[in-house]
Formats: C-alpha cells, sequence, structure tokens
C-alpha cells in the first residue's frame, strides 16, 4: 500500500510538472506573437531589443536537457564540427520534434556541408512551426540565392523584412539581388 501512494505521488508530482512546463510554453507563445506584432512597427532604436527578446524565447524548448544538448550542438557548429552538431541537433529533433530552433539549427550545419537537400527539408519544417522566424527564413532566401533561385530568394528576403523590417542582413541580401530579379522581369 505504501509503494503505491509513493507511486502515485511521482505519477502527480510529474504530470503537475508537465502542466506547469505546457502552460510556461504555450505563455511563452503568445509572448512571441505579441513580439512579432511590435517588430513589424517598431522603430530601430526598439527593433534590436524585440530581436533580442525574441532570440531569448527561441532558445527556450522547455526541457533542460534538451537545452543542453542543443548547446553542445551550438558549439560543435561555431567550432567547425559540422557533423556532430547535426548529430546533436537531430537528437534535439528526435527528442523535441516541436523545438523550432533544432530544426533551424540543423538546417544551418547541413547548408555549411552542401547538404543543401535536407537543410531545405529542415527549414520548411521550422517554417511550418514558426512561419515568423525570421532567420529561418533569410537563411532560405541564401539557401535559395545559392541553388540560383533568385526570385523565390528575393521573395524570402522580402518576407523577413516583412516580419522585421530593420534586419539589416536581409535588406543588404535583398538589394543585391534586386537588379538581377527585376532586369528577369523585364
Amino acid at each position: 500500500m505504501a509503494k503505491i501512494k509513493v507511486t502515485i505521488k511521482i505519477v502527480l508530482a510529474a504530470t503537475m510538472l508537465k502542466i506547469c512546463v505546457a502552460s510556461q510554453l504555450f505563455a511563452d507563445q503568445n509572448i512571441l506573437a505579441d513580439l512579432y506584432d511590435d517588430l513589424k512597427i517598431s522603430g530601430v532604436e526598439t527593433a534590436f531589443d524585440l530581436e533580442r527578446e525574441i532570440k531569448r524565447l527561441w532558445e527556450v524548448s522547455g526541457s533542460a536537457s534538451i537545452d543542453f544538448i542543443y548547446e553542445k550542438g551550438n558549439s560543435a557548429f561555431v567550432s567547425g564540427d559540422y557533423n556532430t552538431s547535426i548529430e546533436h541537433y537531430s537528437s534535439v529533433i528526435e527528442f523535441a520534434p516541436e523545438f523550432v530552433m533544432g530544426w533551424f539549427a540543423r538546417s544551418r550545419a547541413y547548408s555549411e556541408i552542401n547538404y543543401d537537400g535536407p537543410a531545405l527539408a529542415d527549414l520548411e519544417k521550422a517554417l511550418s512551426l514558426d512561419s515568423r522566424h525570421f532567420y529561418a527564413l533569410l537563411a532560405l532566401g541564401q539557401l535559395l540565392e545559392k541553388l540560383d533561385m533568385p526570385a523565390l530568394a528575393f521573395k524570402a528576403y522580402q518576407k523577413t523584412l516583412e516580419i522585421h523590417p530593420h534586419l539589416a542582413e536581409a535588406k543588404q541580401l535583398q538589394e543585391l539581388i534586386a537588379p538581377q530579379v527585376l532586369d528577369r522581369l523585364i
């Protein structure tokens, strides 16, 4: 009987923990939506702060273990060990398939080793989970440009700038390919 009481307490505690984590993630999603809306209409001064807060929320998986594996992937990526980073990000995706940054990060690593098909597939998944992830849209534009699809890249940069009008890299990349795209339209 004592064993049953202990088991029930453990199950109850685990359930309460899951509910707390899930409610926090839901709250973070609502906050993220509001931040995206604010970013779209913000001035240059506040855009940087909004972007920083959005990136902070992107990095939260809801699990300390997943965050640890994700950070191991980031460390491997920064050191140029892309295959190891892909392994870590793949583990993140396996255990937390709704964590957008796992998909986005693995796509970057795939892109670094010229695995463009898998990189594109991971970006597609990341954007299906968060269609306003402006860095995923930016990476999509860069990948499409690499694949010699400047018109589609231009559209990806345009969409990026609709979400984050002050993202300098997107502005620069769009300006660089604008003449090429506009010449094809004429």
